[in-house]
């Protein structure tokens, strides 16, 4: 019942809600447990995971760093490879010397073979760097032509490479030698890029090559 705006329970009313109320089911505090891990099988390392990226987090950006790279080296003649690609004749006289292209000089030896019936002479051309031109590469190649160890006339044409550096053109020499063959000199023949050549006859040359 109702008095004065506030209702009133008998007593076994209020005895039902009290009893309602002791008996209504608490919240239960659950735990939950992660599920076990298995562990690394022998001799696995487990792989940990990637970091993860936060920009603006405070760390300085650091820059990507090229791999170096080594300079590739060129083929030293006569040596393995090319020692087995070289003629095995032999030498009868050696030169050495140089040419030019443009204002650099470049390294030049020339051992001639010894003369056979055929009239033309051949032999083979090393080349490569100097002190002042250290960039030219090393090679080799044969020549075959006109050169006499007493002087006169020399007229060489390449004919086939030995130890060619990528790429790098071969050449000829025409010119001549008026002190015996005791030097030569002359102009580049069969390229561009270069002008003119000059050496002398070494005091002893090799027995082979």
């Amino acid at each position: 019942m109702t008095l004065m705006g506030v209702t009133v329970f008998d007593g076994d009313t209020a005895e039902a809600i009290r009893h309602a109320a002791v008996s209504a089911p608490r919240p239960v505090a659950v735990t939950l447990t992660p599920p076990p891990v298995a562990p690394p099988a022998p001799g696995i390392t487990p792989t940990p995971p990637p970091p993860v990226f936060r920009p603006n987090a405070g760390y300085a950006a650091t820059p990507a760093i090229a791999p170096a790279i080594m300079p590739t080296p060129g083929p030293t003649p006569h040596s393995g490879l090319a020692a087995a690609m070289a003629p095995a004749e032999p030498v009868e006289a050696e030169y050495q010397g140089a040419y030019f292209c443009g204002n650099r000089a470049a390294n030049l030896n020339l051992k001639l073979f010894q003369a056979s019936a055929d009239s033309r002479r051949r032999g083979l051309f090393t080349f490569g760097p100097q002190a002042t031109s250290p960039d030219v590469p090393r090679g080799s190649f044969v020549v075959e032509g006109i050169l006499s160890v007493s002087g006169g006339d020399i007229v060489m044409k390449p004919n086939k490479w030995v130890a060619q550096p990528g790429g790098y053109p071969w050449f000829g020499l025409s010119g001549r030698s008026d002190d015996g063959g005791k030097t030569f000199s002359g102009r580049i023949t069969d390229s561009v890029a270069c002008s003119v050549f000059t050496f002398k006859r070494l005091v002893a040359a090799s027995t082979s090559r």
